[in-house]
């Protein structure tokens, strides 16, 4: 309740801890090895080519693919319109709506010029999205100075997919290193494209293992909650249990504070526990619901989802939740879809009976099933 109310008196502080988190984090975000060196089990397989025509020039040392072209290696998918490689140097040139796509990770481009051997080279006017972390890095000018080492000149840095981000921070140099750290010179840091701080220098953790740490923060603004910050820490706890503790902060709003525990004791031995639990401030509460119906200021949620296999005959799974009131799931359809879930959206619940979970056991014999 104390941070509340320092937060309602000034939207300030946020932004001085958004900036604080986003220079001294030190956590886990994904990033891809594009261009990177490639898989043990992908030099062995075969090179897919696809293309409305493919030659080799008069000397016969260039390998080039014109229209729709797909080359295709391992988890590897490169796309453009016009794709040359030199048989013997690996120098490879790429035109006309390059993308590269390993594993869901995307880098589109106009253009590029890659060595595949020593993975140096340039892109042009690239973007490369990182799935994992939902994380887009744009630049007009990129260098490839090693394998796992990009310069990026007159780019910015977002986690926000649409064309106008609510937070992005923009920058003449960025140097990203995978695996490792990327480091912004001369950036400035902007909330709808107005610029709030200014970034002489900053770091963040670009890491592609599994470690504890802060996450990319979530910012925005909006007229009923305010100036928000979603921050989230992720805890590598073993390496078959791990958890992620979310806090949100909206200086009209109030707090509200997320936990989600995952363990899997084999393949087919899994589960998690998720819960939320949010403290909505006297103001928001009068101000934004007309009829109130079965809310109060408190409010959470819980859930539980596993299964485990016995044998190949025999496997138990359950499924169940717990809500404060029946307006939870369409008030915070987000903070629910937080925890990746196969259970159907709920956001109707308000108009049913009841809430349902269930536990699910099946056993099988050679001539019945139970």
């Amino acid at each position: 309740m104390t941070i509340g109310k320092k937060m309602k008196k000034s939207a300030l502080s946020l932004i001085a801890a958004i900036i604080f988190l986003f220079i001294s984090a030190t956590g886990v975000c994904a990033a891809t090895k594009l261009f990177g060196p490639e898989k043990s089990e992908d030099k062995a397989l075969p090179i897919n080519i696809k293309a409305v025509k493919l030659s080799y020039d008069k000397n016969g040392e260039n390998l080039i693919a014109r229209g729709n072209v797909e080359i295709e290696q391992g988890s590897r998918l490169l796309k453009a319109d016009y794709v040359k490689i030199n048989i013997d140097t690996k120098d490879t040139e790429a035109k006309g709506k390059v993308e590269l796509n390993e594993n869901g990770d995307v880098l589109s481009c106009d253009a590029f010029n890659i060595n595949l051997d020593t993975q140096m080279g340039t892109v042009e006017n690239a973007n490369l999205f990182v799935k994992q972390e939902n994380l887009h890095i744009t630049g007009k000018d990129i260098k490839k100075l090693g394998v796992n080492t990009y310069e990026i000149k007159q780019g910015n840095v977002t986690t926000c997919d649409t064309e106008s981000p609510p937070w992005r921070i923009d920058a003449k140099k960025i140097n990203v290193t995978i695996d490792g750290y990327a480091t912004v010179e001369n950036g400035t840091f902007r909330i709808k494209k107005i610029p709030v701080a200014y970034l002489p220098f900053a770091v963040f953790p670009i890491k592609t293992s599994r470690q504890s740490g802060f996450l990319f923060p979530e910012i925005g603004q909006s007229s009923s909650k305010g100036v928000e910050l979603n921050n989230s820490f992720f805890w590598a706890i073993s390496e078959n249990t791990d958890s992620t503790i979310w806090l949100d902060a909206a200086s009209k709003k109030g707090i509200g504070t997320g936990l989600e525990y995952r363990f899997k004791l084999k393949e087919d031995t899994w589960g998690k526990v998720y819960g939320y639990f949010a403290d909505e401030s006297s103001s928001y509460f009068n101000d934004e619901y007309n009829d109130t119906k079965d809310r109060k200021r408190q409010r959470g949620y819980l859930n539980f989802e596993g299964e485990h296999y016995f044998n190949q005959d025999a496997y138990v799974k359950a499924q169940g939740s717990y809500v404060t009131d029946r307006q939870f799931y369409g008030d915070y359809r987000s903070e629910v879809h937080r925890s990746k879930t196969e259970i159907d959206d709920k956001t109707n619940i308000s108009s049913m009976p009841y809430d349902e979970s269930l536990i699910f056991f099946n056993k099988n014999w050679d001539w019945c099933n139970l």
